[in-house]
This record gives C-alpha cells, sequence and structure tokens, in this order.
C-alpha cells in the first residue's frame, strides 16, 4: 500500500487531529441553507453569525495544527486548501442540486469563497507559528 504525503503529512495528519472542526464547519454550511437562508428576512444576522462560525472553525484548525501538531507555512496553506474544497465544494454541491445555479456562477462564488476561506491561514498562520517559534504558549 503506497500512502502518499503531501509536505510530509497524510491527509489523515491533516483532517483527523481537527475533525470535529471538519464536521462542525459541514454542519454550518448545511444550516446556511437549511436554517439561516430561509429566514434571512426576519434575522438578516444570521447568514454572518454561520460565516462568522465557519472562519471560526477553520482558525482553531490552525490554531491546533500549529501548536499541537508541528505544522508548517506550507501545512498551514495546504489546510486551508482542504478547508476550501470541504466548505466551498459543499456549497456549490448544495447551488447546483437543489438551486440548479450555473457552472459559470458556481465557479466565481467557489473561487470568491475560496479566497475568504484562504485569508484565514494566510494571516494567522504565520503570527501563530513566528510565536510557536519564539516560545510563547499559543
Amino acid at each position: 500500500m503506497v500512502i502518499m504525503k503531501i509536505f510530509g503529512r497524510t491527509l489523515k495528519e491533516y483532517l483527523w487531529p481537527v475533525k470535529y472542526y471538519v464536521l462542525g464547519s459541514v454542519l454550518v454550511v448545511i444550516s446556511q441553507y437549511a436554517i439561516a437562508l430561509p429566514l434571512r428576512v426576519q434575522y438578516p444576522f444570521l447568514l454572518n453569525v454561520t460565516q462568522g462560525l465557519w472562519a471560526g472553525m477553520v482558525a482553531l484548525s490552525i490554531t491546533t495544527l500549529i501548536r499541537d501538531h508541528g505544522f508548517g507555512m506550507k501545512n498551514v496553506l495546504f489546510t486551508g486548501v482542504l478547508f476550501c474544497f470541504i466548505i466551498h465544494g459543499l456549497k456549490i454541491s448544495i447551488r447546483y442540486v437543489f438551486y440548479g445555479k450555473t457552472v459559470g456562477y458556481l465557479i466565481d462564488r467557489f473561487l470568491y469563497g475560496s479566497l475568504l476561506v484562504m485569508c484565514i491561514p494566510v494571516i494567522i498562520g504565520p503570527v501563530l507559528i513566528y510565536f510557536r517559534d519564539k516560545g510563547v504558549r499559543i
């Protein structure tokens, strides 16, 4: 059996330590379409809350992986890519299946959403790695 490693880690090493954050982000995405979107007229802030929740899941995942598992910047960026595919892959799947959106629209939303997700590891990753390397408790 051949085990492929990406930047020195297996896919299990990227996802298993943060499996609950991954599950939480999936549940938040589903709740965006099942709860927040239908209630957006009465409670317009719910969509912002759900956006903040999955962003928090990504941030907590990056923090956990850097602090407890010694991830470097390449690993952090790849984790961000994984979350892009998990979060926005699920979103565009829902939009395609249930809302019948066009492929061009789906590509646009995937790229824009992935940009938002990648801002989190790009911003907090270097800061947390710097603190870890300086011996600051994260």
